[in-house]
């Protein structure tokens, strides 16, 4: 049985003003580098691993490197079927085939993209304001500047 009103409660908030320390956020030790691909890519998928980990801040694909293998995969597939489609006559069966798989290769591709949030869309809101670059007038000559 409890014994006065504060043993009734959980853990209540405590109010008043918290200390710098009390509020730091304790964050781990790690510098996040550029993961290199693993060793089951080779070849082109190797090569797009390394052309799309560059692109990105270090640490962006932590705990997501299954799903860029398997976009790397995907990438590197598509390729292969695309050069192979080049050489096919148009409106053949083989053409309708590759031309099939081409497609649902890309739609796996453009997904897993999106899951990545490699797209555009990923880091544009739409809600959001882009905010146009200045640039200089047609009828305004640089070289006329009176400030200069």
């Amino acid at each position: 049985m409890p014994q006065n009103s504060d043993d009734l409660l959980p853990t209540q908030r405590q109010h008043g003003r918290k200390s710098a320390a009390s509020l730091a956020v304790v964050a781990p030790d790690i510098k996040m580098q550029r993961p290199e691909p693993p060793e089951t890519l080779w070849g082109e998928a190797a090569q797009l691993w390394r052309e799309i980990v560059a692109r990105v801040r270090p640490g962006t694909f932590w705990q997501a490197e299954p799903l860029l293998v398997l976009y790397c995969r995907t990438l590197a597939h598509e390729r292969v079927v695309a050069r192979a489609l080049e050489g096919i006559e148009i409106g053949s069966k083989r053409h309708f085939e590759l031309s099939r798989l081409l497609r649902s290769t890309t739609l796996v591709a453009s997904r897993l993209a999106v899951q990545l949030r490699l797209t555009v869309r990923s880091t544009v809101d739409r809600n959001t304001v882009v905010k146009a670059v200045p640039t200089a007038k047609p009828w305004e000559d640089p070289d006329d500047d009176p400030a200069v």
